[in-house]
């Protein structure tokens, strides 16, 4: 029985064909996947450092909203307003009556000053 080398010989190449096809296969896929988690870790990075950014500018911007609801708190209301504005015209009404009793004083200091100077004293 004589040994056919050449048979044996194709078919070794054909599985070595095969292995090597199948190893690249792999190699292919496995790269694949490590490119793609390498890209997702890149850009998880560069979210987690603008998220940072956003909270502190959100902290920022809390801290001047609470300033602000702290200062508006302090401001009079619809019926503060109304109360300050009665005051007013009470004011302006007791300013109105001393206008005219300052006028009849003046009148009277005329009249007095004229008597004075028209009789000599």
């Amino acid at each position: 029985m004589e040994t056919d080398y050449g048979a044996w010989r194709f078919w070794f190449d054909v599985a070595q064909s095969a292995f090597m096809l199948a190893v690249s296969i792999w190699a292919w896929q496995a790269n694949k996947h490590r490119a793609t988690k390498s890209a997702i870790n890149r850009i998880e990075g560069q979210f987690e450092n603008d998220i940072k950014g956003l909270d502190s500018r959100l902290d920022e911007h809390r801290d001047r909203l609470t300033t602000v609801e702290l200062e508006l708190s302090h401001v009079p209301g619809p019926k503060d307003i109304g109360e300050i504005h009665y005051r007013v015209d009470q004011i302006g009404q007791g300013v109105k009556s001393l206008k005219g009793e300052l006028k009849q004083i003046n009148n009277t200091m005329q009249l007095i000053q004229q008597h004075l100077l028209e009789n000599g004293r």
